[in-house]
């Protein structure tokens, strides 16, 4: 018996759908001869030898790097292929010079054509403006195309216009739109919300780490505030500012079957109230909330618990570095001992001392949690062996990092100085005077915010 050959490309049903795979085997290359090329690509010649046109419904080349030349080879073989539907095109031109990774895209994308594509991903290449329209011919005449990835490109304001003239003519059938990691700022943010008017399809939305500017942030809401479609939505990272926290608490609302919402770090500031009442009004499913670097205090906590109870299935929540504090980490440990569906909690970073050690202890004993991360907070070494003695390893994430607690004195002032909080006390809390006192300024708070998104020049 021959021995096998563990540099021979793969070819392997995966999926739901069983899709037949060709990738490409063995660790990072730069692939710059017709040779190295065939060799690759034997699988794809002995299909189109055998008559197997459609063997192949997806295809990853991501790993090497492929010169004009080796993409050519590649390219004769893809074109003469029929049937593929997933096209895994990131990581290929990595260490190419300008002109020819706009080439290998050219041969690559143009080859691709006449497949009936339902996903392709182009992440992790340099594209550039140019580059961007180098993959023009993958999109022409797309009638089935649902999944779009543009992750990590370098991409500008510039290039985000070309991927609006992209995917465009694939409006109607879009459902997963990923762009993060890209530099897109106030012109990006306005172009994608252009796109985004007339994606009427669209279910899963990733924009995190693009570098939006508040303008462009409220351009882009704009954008999806027709959507009833949404399931997941991941906008973090993004400064959007809390002009914002109107539209976003409005897209909250109206997308009943939204399982997955990721918003940290956005700089709401106090519209981060705002959203939260709307996450406590939705009636979606939500399965995984993130509200890291969200401003949450402890008085915000109570809004966060409400939001809790509002949420059955809710399954993973992640609120690192804001200020809960020791009092707010308590509401949200009682909220948690009566809704027991949160499996996994983060509360890194969140000034937590000795106190919040019993309340997690305590909170442990009542509910189903299978994660926690409780690190980079300020536990001392005694609180630190005491979690780590009661809470299982394989619950507990690292507490390798946390600093010794502040006296009290310097954790008010600190919170004095940062914590403008807007948000409605715990009703529970509240006499009925200083309820209605709290809503009608929670009513103001709205209405300010509202007026200042016509304020943004857009």
């Amino acid at each position: 018996m021959a021995a096998s050959n563990p540099t021979a490309p793969n070819a392997h049903a995966s999926g739901s759908d069983a899709l037949v795979i060709f990738e490409l085997p063995g660790p990072r290359e730069m692939v710059t001869t017709a040779e190295r090329a065939e060799e690759l690509a034997k699988p794809l010649q002995d299909a189109l030898e055998h008559k197997q046109v459609n063997k192949y419904s997806k295809i990853r080349l991501g790993g090497k790097s492929f010169n004009v030349v080796a993409a050519k080879v590649f390219a004769s073989k893809l074109e003469k292929l029929q049937g593929i539907r997933v096209a895994d095109l990131s990581d290929i031109i990595a260490g190419q010079h300008e002109d020819t990774a706009q080439e290998v895209l050219l041969h690559l994308c143009t080859s691709l054509k006449e497949h009936p594509l339902e996903e392709i991903n182009l992440s992790d290449n340099a594209l550039g403006l140019r580059g961007v329209k180098a993959c023009t011919n993958a999109f022409i005449n797309q009638k089935h195309l649902q999944r779009v990835y543009f992750n990590n490109n370098g991409l500008d304001e510039l290039s985000a216009q070309a991927i609006v003239d992209l995917v465009m003519p694939v409006k109607d059938t879009v459902t997963t739109f990923h762009i993060y990691r890209n530099l897109l700022r106030g012109g990006g943010g306005r172009a994608l919300g252009t796109l985004f008017s007339h994606l009427s399809q669209l279910q899963d939305l990733r924009v995190s780490g693009t570098r939006l500017t508040p303008d462009g942030g409220v351009a882009l809401l704009k954008g999806l505030q027709s959507h009833h479609t949404l399931r997941s939505m991941d906008l973090s990272d993004n400064s959007f500012g809390p002009h914002s926290a109107p539209l976003l608490a409005r897209i909250i609302r109206q997308n009943k079957q939204l399982h997955t919402l990721v918003i940290g770090d956005t700089s709401l500031e106090g519209g981060i109230a705002v959203v939260l009442r709307a996450l406590k009004d939705s009636v979606s499913d939500l399965v995984s909330l993130s509200l890291t670097c969200s401003e949450l205090s402890p008085k915000r906590a109570h809004l966060l618990a409400e939001v809790i109870s509002a949420h059955p299935k809710l399954v993973r929540l992640h609120v690192d570095g804001n200020r809960l504090r020791d009092s707010g980490l308590q509401v949200l440990a009682d909220a948690l001992k009566v809704h027991k569906s949160v499996r996994e909690l983060s509360v890194a970073e969140n000034r937590l001392k000795a106190a919040a050690v019993n309340t997690l202890l305590d909170m442990q004993l009542h509910s189903h949690l299978a994660a926690l991360n409780f690190n980079r907070n300020r536990l001392r070494d005694e609180a630190v062996a005491r979690l780590r003695s009661e809470v299982s390893a394989s619950v507990l994430a690292s507490l390798s990092d946390n600093e010794d607690e502040m006296t009290d004195t310097e954790d008010e002032e600190d919170d004095d100085m940062s914590d403008d909080d807007t948000a409605v006390p715990h009703p529970q809390a509240s006499s009925s005077s200083s309820s209605a006192a709290a809503a009608a300024a929670a009513d103001k708070d709205v209405a300010e915010l509202t007026a200042g998104i016509a304020k943004t020049t857009l």
